[in-house]
């Protein structure tokens, strides 16, 4: 449920009466609607690739040159197979806080609920990615001893740069994720009140 938009409709009907209240969840799962269908293909699009990636990564572990280049790909499709699962528990959440039967309250809390545990994944994203990078520095290194110096420094810089990068994107969407939850919570209160 887009959060931003249930907290700015709900603070723009001050009426206590019923009809408002009603209007403002419509509001707001309207606007939910619209961005589940725009970020949709986007999940399947990012699901595919990753699901294409594991494909060829298995493929490397069975043929790589050498045991350390084989280790490394197994890694990084064990990685790749433990964000594919992120990714799919992720987008089942996202199915759990559809709007259905219940009452407004009932959805504010499992929205809230959904929105703790999508925070949780995100701030520990750059752990359980963690094997991708650690495969990609093992590759690295067989570049470092067998074929290039230059290359494996390449190599170890882009690995730790897309860790960190995950570890600060991770962050900052777990962030958004706690305030967006914090004004769920705010408007529950409210409503409960």
């Amino acid at each position: 449920m887009h959060d931003d938009a249930l907290v700015r409709a709900w603070m723009d009907s001050q009426d206590s009466s019923q009809e408002p209240v009603r209007r403002a969840v419509d509001a707001a799962l309207a606007q939910d609607q619209i961005e589940r269908d725009r970020g949709r293909w986007l999940r399947n699009l990012s699901l595919g690739a990753a699901a294409v990636l594991w494909v060829v990564l298995i493929w490397c572990a069975a043929h790589g040159i050498a045991p350390l280049v084989r280790g490394g790909y197994a890694l990084m499709a064990a990685g790749t197979a433990v964000m594919l699962f992120a990714g799919f528990s992720f987008a089942a959440w996202k199915v759990q806080a559809r709007p259905g039967a219940q009452d407004s309250s009932t959805q504010l809390h499992t929205s809230v609920v959904l929105l703790a545990r999508e925070a949780r994944l995100a701030r520990t994203a750059a752990a359980w990615c963690a094997p991708v990078f650690v495969g990609g520095l093992m590759i690295g290194w067989w570049v470092y001893a067998e074929r290039s110096h230059v290359v494996a420094s390449v190599v170890w810089t882009a690995m730790v740069a897309g860790w960190m990068a995950t570890l600060l994107g991770g962050r900052t969407m777990a962030r958004e994720y706690d305030v967006r939850r914090g004004q769920l919570e705010r408007v529950l209160s409210d409503l409960e009140a």
